[in-house]
């Protein structure tokens, strides 16, 4: 039997983490960095391990409504990022490779890819 690995800095199975990544995505989209950033300080995650987290989170953010987005050229503005793909599955697949192709390393905080619900990249309406 496998034990499911526990967060060794908040407590709690890493499922428990993944299902709750979602949770700030009213306020601000989750980064690609503070994913990554999540599985090697948590769980002490690193090459397939920390993909797979990686893949496990950019799935629930998916099933929660969020699509790819990075900031605009504007502060608190993002962009649609559609070049990943449509699916769950061709979006975490397609982030996972760029970031690997980039070296695998955590991502400048602030920076690359990130999750966002359609309030932060939808144009604002007038009224």
């Amino acid at each position: 039997m496998t034990q499911e690995p526990q967060d060794r800095i908040f407590g709690g199975p890493m499922s428990d983490v993944i299902a709750f990544m979602p949770g700030s995505l009213n306020d601000l989209p989750v980064g690609l960095w503070e994913i990554i950033d999540r599985g090697q300080k948590s769980f002490g995650l690193q090459g397939e391990a920390l993909a797979n987290f990686v893949r496990r989170c950019i799935y629930s953010l998916i099933d929660a409504g969020a699509k790819p987005v990075a900031g605009g050229n504007k502060p608190n503005q993002w962009e649609l990022q559609t070049q990943y793909g449509k699916s769950k599955q061709e979006i975490a697949e397609a982030v996972i490779a760029e970031w690997l192709r980039q070296g695998g390393q955590k991502p400048e905080p602030w920076t690359g890819v990130w999750f966002g619900l359609p309030w932060s990249y939808l144009p604002k309406k007038n009224g």
